[in-house]
């Protein structure tokens, strides 16, 4: 069995590359004030959908007994539930303390939905691996259950959206950031999926004709996508295939480079694995420093003029740079943390799990 804390370089590396793209969308939408740009809109159509799937991919054990559930459970709680509701707390009554009370029953919490739809999502799926395997089900029966599962969810979601007079009420729709978790799930489950067939996948990751392939259908359909007028329900669909080619088109890049020697060397992947590792503290840590900028008087002037490169050859570069900033920060203030002795406290440690 895998030992729960054990690190995998190039999915390192991969959440590195991410959690850059996550405040680089939050630099645009809080510091630029502007509400999307072209690189945005071509991250965000991979940035989340990955987390989740690799989220998905961990989440898995082919002998989920109930010892591994009741730690892992724990682990969810005090290591992803604790930290996220100390930290958004902290920050809504610096930042935004008139809006708090309302946040509980707001589907982004202030930001922090993430942690809080992770947490869920293990407690709504893991039972159902669990059961997988007490049951002795064969891997196609878990995955046309898990398929079955997911269907089910989306046909509430979409049926509660779509419909003049909801299902669900607002009030728990928005305590449980249930939209976003309909939105993500499915990208969950292909990453358990994925785990499933652990051989199949990493044949695939190794083959240089499906990343080729991966890479084509994630240009094709963003150009469609762009180009054609789409009705609702292909909507759906062609953004489900651009982000599940585009989750496999960065799996197969991460993989290959990081398993050429010559790559895996290069400063800027170590730099990726390292900032990788600290993927939770950054999430959670980055909106105070990015509030911060913005409180600062004189800094709404720089990021006036930065709005001018939105759109332009200078975004990327600029903006990756900033936000690699932003990362280093937030990991040198976990440093600090660790220095202080008070880890723990913002941080607890998860429960070990024997191999």
């Amino acid at each position: 069995m895998r030992k729960d804390n054990i690190r995998i370089a190039h999915i390192d590396a991969i959440r590195g590359l991410m959690i850059l793209l996550v405040i680089y969308i939050h630099i645009v939408f809080f510091l630029l004030k502007k509400d999307d740009t072209y690189m945005c809109r071509f991250f965000s159509s991979i940035r989340m959908p990955l987390f989740f799937f690799i989220a998905g991919f961990f989440m898995y054990s082919s002998a989920y007994t109930k010892e591994l559930f009741n730690r892992r459970a724990t682990n969810r709680i005090i290591r992803q539930l604790y930290p996220t509701i100390f930290f958004w707390t902290i920050f809504s009554l610096i930042f935004t303390p008139d809006s708090f009370p309302e946040s509980w029953l707001m589907e982004g919490k202030s930001g922090y939905w993430f942690t809080f739809v992770l947490v869920e999502m293990f407690f709504i799926v893991v039972p159902f691996l669990t059961l997988f395997y007490q049951k002795k089900y064969s891997n196609f029966q878990k995955t046309i259950y898990l398929i079955l599962f997911c269907l089910a969810i989306e046909i509430i979601y979409y049926t509660n959206r779509l419909l003049p007079n909801k299902i669900i009420p607002e009030e728990i729709t928005g305590f449980l950031s249930f939209n976003m978790l309909a939105m993500y799930l499915p990208y969950l489950i292909f990453g358990i999926i994925s785990n499933i067939y652990i051989n199949n996948f990493n044949k695939l990751n190794r083959s240089l004709w499906w990343s080729i392939a991966s890479v084509l259908t994630f240009t094709v359909t963003l150009w469609l996508i762009n180009k054609l007028s789409v009705n609702f329900i292909f909507s759906i669909l062609s953004g489900m295939v651009l982000s599940l080619s585009g989750i496999m088109m960065i799996f197969n890049i991460f993989y290959m480079m990081l398993n050429s020697k010559i790559i895996a060397s290069f400063k800027l992947i170590k730099s990726l694995i390292f900032i990788g590792k600290f993927t939770l503290e950054i999430y959670l840590i980055h909106y105070f420093i990015i509030f911060i900028f913005k409180s600062i008087t004189g800094s709404n002037l720089v990021f006036d003029h930065l709005t001018g490169i939105c759109n332009t050859i200078f975004e990327f570069p600029i903006l990756i740079m900033l936000s690699t900033v932003i990362a280093s920060i937030c990991v040198s203030i976990v440093y600090i943390i660790k220095k202080a002795r008070l880890y723990k406290y913002f941080f607890p440690n998860a429960i070990s799990s024997p191999s």
